[in-house]
């Protein structure tokens, strides 16, 4: 095992290795395993630059780990490129627990493992399968996960290991990991920390006495000890280095140099006394991260080295070759690769190419044999592009980009280097290196490209530009890459277009200087695709038609797209990225049973490909469906769920669908909640996030009665008749405040965008909307009859929360005419439909109209505070669903012994015993 330097050369009473201080740091161990061993998890990072004691700790650790199976990977910095590649370390030990996992999560690791082959597999799949491996093989004794070197495991393996420790509960689990790095940009960032400074004065001094072979002078001691900075490793490498010359005053001591090139300085005069041979292996050793013995020793037969019992006796203080190879420190590792020559390390990298079994492990041959070769090679360079495939399949987008650009490196034909090039950078961009992507376009520009190269070198630009910061002058760009693409590849032109389209509806009105209109004019004018027509080809020209001719034009162009996607020989590909778009269309164009369908769909597809990147995406989409049929309940829990998914990844909360929520519901919050996302929105990019604000504005100021406000709002909403869905939902609120405020002109205005807006649409939603808000211009007894028109339409609807506000108004408008016994059916009716889908706001609104028909108050809309935990109220609402606890681990991405832990608690908390109780006690959450 890799050591710090830490521990003295002596054993401690109780048989484990010893340490000088860090005796905070070990209670902190101590602790961690003490909460595995009564039944929960715990995990800590251990952050402290290089030779401190971060591998000691760990092997105090380990020593302390009586009755815990323990699992330990060490990172290597030559294999970050590899995907899983540590993660194969961390799995090896558990095989055995393998048949417990579902089988899409044990498919999926076994693709990323290499043991399998299949679709590439969502890296959110596989970290749910190590969660419930780690929590499987628990099950018999705890479990102590040690990570050394964490900022050097490879990205793949850093996120599942990171997803499962987050998600680790009610599970004997303690993860203990270390890293050099102090500011930590990996997946470990994320888990609790510790950072290790210099030991103190006393323990340092007793260390050094420890490591010196007889008596240090003073004046050497305080030398060392203040050149060494409290670092152990640095303490300890001069205790078994010193000379004479510094033990007889200190003359022989060199300046302060930087600890860490001091201390591979010592190491580098170590190897410098082996033989050669010895030395070699050292490189060898350095070069093979795998630690595997068998590996080595092929490698060493390759190499043409005559490595005897001597040679392995001189170099055991740096290297260990017994069941498993081992440094004495990491930083051993990086001295003997880097004090090799060049042509030492091309010829430690050919021999490691030539021991490998290219039929079982081909990529990690592919890259020692790049590393071994010193000028552009194309057979080398196609093996990486080969590689690159295989990563990619196994879901390594990372590396894939790593092997083309290694791939291009060994290019001799410099279009095809430019080609690999642009490859790699289309992958970094994928995995998430925008600044990396840039980077290598700029590389592919240095080349030759073909016009479609550059076409397609403008169109990645431009979707990093929409990725990261979405600012005037991004919808251009992918404009641009659109019509630059038009004689060149007609299918890839219009999916471009497409995405111009989708970034100028986002940006709305701060979309500058090309806006929404731009781009629909530039797409309606753009060829047919060169092979079959797709969903996302018809969904481009149908919105095309509707921005530059009106609803009218475009209204049939538009159904055909709602149809391809719904229909079910949709590629899957085309509708996981694009059913959200879709989606957004439908509303639109008030299609409510597409927007219903398609928002399914999309939720389902996404979790039938394990395609948790896009899951969050689809269940924001629906979050926004369901707060508009009224299925609150299902709203909180599409929220609840990417809640989860954002605790273990990136993926963003969408504020402005919990907005929606926020302000149909009437919450107290949601006024504040509309100012937070109108700031986002500003800062962002957003345009369509002001009209959203804008929107939920209006509809809190309506529910509240406060019409004036509410006018406000709507027309801040209605301001940009670009964007699609505020011309008519705005327009919808707009009309009911102006009305209710004594605004009749403006919202007979507002009605007139209705009308265009609906007029074509073909949907029993469209007529009813219209007909609400026709009643609310017409004046006298006329209006009645547009009010049983939209209470009627609407009825046919899923959008129970416009029928609701139907009868609402209804009842108003009869009570008003003082017709009450008819007032108080509707008003009854809007009542209890408010009173059920938890809208207290319109709910308190029709109560006061109930009073005024001489009704007593009904019972208030109001919500329940049960005590319960966000996370413990998502658990015993699925539990309330009747979801076994396996399939509520798999929806919110915890292990079932974590969801019995938690529906214990709510058990307790809700005084009840069993799950048939759940409905009762919930009933009003």
């Amino acid at each position: 095992m890799s050591q710090d330097g830490e521990r003295a050369p002596r054993a401690s009473r109780e048989g484990g290795p010893r340490l000088f201080g860090r005796r905070s740091e070990q209670s902190s161990l101590l602790g961690l395993l003490a909460v595995a061993r009564r039944g929960s998890s715990a995990a800590l990072v251990v952050r402290g630059e290089p030779g401190m004691g971060k591998s000691a700790l760990l092997d105090v650790a380990a020593a302390a780990a009586d009755g815990f199976r323990t699992l330990r990977v060490t990172g290597a910095q030559s294999e970050m490129e590899l995907p899983y590649s540590a993660l194969h370390q961390f799995c090896a030990p558990m095989l055995d627990a393998y048949g417990a996992l579902p089988e899409p999560q044990r498919a999926a690791l076994h693709v990323a493992l290499g043991r399998a082959t299949g679709p590439a597999p969502d890296q959110l799949v596989v970290g749910l399968a190590v969660l419930n491996l780690l929590a499987a093989s628990a099950a018999d004794a705890p479990i102590l996960c040690l990570v050394d070197d964490a900022q050097w495991v490879d990205a793949a393996s850093a996120q599942a290991i990171v997803f499962a420790t987050r998600r680790l509960v009610a599970e004997p689990v303690a993860v203990l990991a270390t890293t050099r790095a102090v500011v930590d940009r990996s997946a470990f960032r994320s888990l609790p920390s510790v950072t290790l400074g210099g030991l103190g004065r006393t323990d340092a001094a007793a260390l050094l006495e420890a490591s010196v072979h007889g008596r240090l002078d003073p004046q050497v001691s305080d030398r060392v000890l203040s050149e060494a900075g409290g670092n152990p490793l640095a303490i300890t490498t001069f205790g078994r280095s010193a000379t004479l010359t510094d033990t007889a005053g200190g003359f022989g001591l060199p300046s302060a140099v930087q600890i860490t090139d001091r201390i591979e300085a010592s190491f580098r005069e170590e190897m410098a006394e082996l033989a050669p041979p010895a030395q070699q292996l050292l490189v060898l050793a350095a070069a093979d991260p795998t630690g595997d013995p068998a590996l080595l020793w092929r490698a060493v037969g390759k190499a043409g080295l005559e490595i005897g019992v001597d040679q392995l006796e001189a170099a055991a203080s740096l290297l260990s070759v017994d069941t498993w190879v081992r440094f004495r420190h990491p930083l051993v590792r990086s001295a003997a690769y880097r004090s090799a020559t060049p042509r030492q390390r091309v010829q430690a990298h050919l021999a490691l190419a030539a021991a490998t079994d290219p039929r079982t492990d081909p990529d990690r041959r592919a890259w020692h044999a790049a590393r071994g070769t010193v000028r552009p090679d194309e057979r080398v360079a196609l093996e990486l592009e080969t590689s690159a495939e295989r990563a990619r399949a196994r879901g390594g987008v990372a590396a894939s980009a790593a092997f083309l650009e290694q791939s291009a490196l060994l290019t001799p034909d410099p279009e095809r280097r430019s080609s690999r090039l642009l490859a790699s950078a289309q992958r970094r961009f994928e995995a998430g290196g925008t600044n990396a992507a840039l980077d290598l376009l700029a590389r592919a520009e240095g080349g030759p490209l073909q016009p479609l190269q550059t076409a397609r070198v403008e169109r990645l630009r431009a979707q990093i530009a929409f990725v990261t910061h979405r600012g005037p002058g991004t919808t251009a760009q992918i404009l641009d890459a659109a019509r630059r693409l038009e004689p060149l590849d007609r299918s890839l032109a219009r999916e471009t277009y497409l995405e111009a389209l989708a970034s100028a509806t986002v940006a709305g009105r701060l979309a500058d200087p090309v806006g929404l209109r731009d781009v629909a004019l530039a797409a309606r004018d753009a060829p047919p695709p060169d092979g079959p027509t797709r969903a996302p080809d018809l969904l481009m020209d149908g919105l095309a038609l509707t921005v530059t001719g009106g609803h009218a034009a475009g209204a049939t162009a538009v159904r055909r797209a709602l149809e391809a996607f719904g229909a079910d020989d949709l590629d899957p590909r085309d509708g996981l990225r694009w059913l959200w778009f879709a989606s957004h269309v439908a509303l639109a164009v008030w299609d409510d049973a597409a927007w219903d369908e398609l928002s399914r769909k999309h939720v389902a597809l996404a979790r039938d490909a394990g395609a948790l990147a896009i899951l969050p995406i689809a269940l924001n989409t629906r979050v926004g469906v369901a707060a508009g049929t009224g299925e609150f309940a299902e709203a909180v829990r599409a929220l609840d769920e990417v809640a989860a998914l954002s605790e273990v990844t990136d993926a963003p909360i969408s504020r402005y669908v919990s907005l929606a929520v926020l302000a149909l519901q009437g919450a107290d919050e949601a006024a504040s909640a509309v100012e937070v996302a109108r700031t986002e929105a500003a800062a962002s990019g957003e345009g369509i996030g002001l009209t959203v604000a804008a929107w939920a504005g209006a509809v809190t100021g309506n529910a509240l009665g406060r019409y004036g406000e509410a006018a406000g709002e709507a027309m801040v909403a209605c301001a940009n008749p670009e964007e699609l869905w505020s011309s008519g939902f705005g327009a919808v609120e707009l009309i009911e405040a102006a009305a209710r405020s004594g605004q009749g002109e403006r919202a007979r205005v507002a009605m007139r965008r209705v009308e265009e807006a609906t007029a074509n649409a073909g949907t029993r939603f469209a007529a009813g909307m219209a007909a609400r808000c026709r009643a609310l211009v017409t004046p006298g007894p006329d209006a009645e009859n547009w009010y049983r028109t939209a209470v009627e339409e609407l009825s046919g609807t899923r959008v129970r929360v416009e029928l609701a506000r139907a009868h609402l108004l209804y009842g108003e408008w009869l009570r008003r005419a003082r017709r009450r016994s008819a007032a108080r059916r509707e008003l009854t009716a809007a009542h209890g439909m408010f009173t059920s889908m938890g809208m207290r706001a319109f709910g308190r609104r029709a109560a006061q109209e109930l009073v005024a028909c001489g009704l007593p108050t009904p019972a208030s809309v109001g919500p329940t505070s049960l005590g319960l935990t966000p996370q413990e109220a998502r658990v015993a609402r699925l539990a309330r669903e009747r979801l076994t606890n396996p399939e509520i681990g798999a929806r919110l991405y915890i292990s079932p012994r974590t969801v019995e832990y938690h529906l214990g608690n709510v058990f307790a908390k809700l005084g009840i015993s069993s799950r048939h109780e759940l409905a009762r006690a919930l009933h009003q959450e």
